[in-house]
């Protein structure tokens, strides 16, 4: 269910436009349904605004990889 922050569905028309932000910048690789962050670099505000907005809107969750 839809839930996030007016300040953030302003930021982001869709999940598309977030995921746009993510795969623009931040380095994010799809494999099938699974997207994965670049562990070794650190967001900038609009892409941590991004993932926000997909935890919160569309309750897609956050796994981080564990690197030996």
């Amino acid at each position: 269910m839809p839930q996030a922050s007016k300040r953030l569905r302003d930021m982001f028309e869709d999940d598309a436009a977030a995921f746009r932000v993510l795969c623009g910048n931040y380095g994010v690789k799809r494999n099938g349904t699974i997207y994965r962050l670049d562990a070794k670099r650190k967001p900038t505000a609009a892409e941590e605004n991004a993932l926000d907005y997909l935890f919160h809107e569309w309750d897609y969750c956050y796994e981080p990889m564990v690197r030996p």
